[in-house]
């Protein structure tokens, strides 16, 4: 059985409207709730909680354990203490909250495609040589901009999936995105990865990168009853 990268998405509008933090804050542990309810900004209490709980719910899924036991770091980058040998990565962007795990080191991005950033100036800020080439080809402006993106997330993904965040410039590897299978070309350790790209409704980007496991492109689209449901009966 082939191990796989499996990814969820949760719309936050959709769980916004229905529920509320109290409702949900005791679903994860103390400590991470206390983190969690230091936000100022109701929506970032709001994203921070979900993406715990899509976590949660994933790795229930992979594991069965119970939710009561699994236990996710509260210091530096969120990692899974138990149950182990199970890696998780979330991301958020506007309406949405992407989850996903793995057997080994994952990143996943999401990003809403805003056509009123500057995009010209940060790929050429951020983008190599080969990269803003692919970007600025088209003579189409939404072209223009869903290529933007689309290197910008699978950059992203590269980046939290190699864990050195921005202590790794952006510019020491270059996405090859045309290709029948996206790669890498870089002179860092981490190059032989998996990449995966798509769009989700809304104007959304998505890419996940995999250090070692293949990528489920099925996207599970969860709802906060189905993961509420599941983890209360499993607590």
């Amino acid at each position: 059985m082939k191990v796989m990268v499996e990814i969820f998405a949760l719309n936050i509008c959709e769980s916004i409207s229905r529920n509320n933090i109290e409702c949900l804050i005791h679903l994860i542990n103390k400590e991470r709730a206390d983190r969690v309810l230091s936000y100022r900004r109701t929506e970032d209490i709001y994203r921070s909680l979900l993406g715990e709980l899509v976590i949660r719910y994933a790795v229930f899924l992979k594991s069965r354990c119970s939710n009561k036991v699994i236990k996710i770091s509260n210091k530096g980058k969120p990692n899974l203490l138990y149950p182990k040998d199970i890696h998780f990565n979330i991301s958020h962007s506007r309406d949405w909250v992407l989850g996903g795990i793995a057997e080994a080191p994952i990143g996943i991005d999401i990003e809403f495609n805003e056509w009123n950033r500057n995009y010209e100036k940060i790929a050429e800020r951020f983008f190599t040589e080969t990269e803003q080439k692919y970007v600025f080809s088209s003579k189409s402006i939404a072209c223009k901009v869903s290529r933007f993106y689309k290197i910008w997330t699978l950059k992203e993904s590269y980046l939290k999936a190699d864990g050195r965040g921005l202590l790794l410039p952006m510019t020491s590897f270059s996405i090859i995105p045309y290709q029948k299978d996206i790669t890498i070309k870089t002179d860092n350790p981490i190059k032989n990865c998996r990449f995966y790209s798509c769009r989700l409704e809304g104007n959304y980007s998505i890419a996940v990168c995999s250090i070692n496991d293949e990528i489920n492109k099925h996207i599970e689209l969860l709802t906060i009853k189905r993961i509420q449901d599941t983890l209360l009966k499993n607590n």
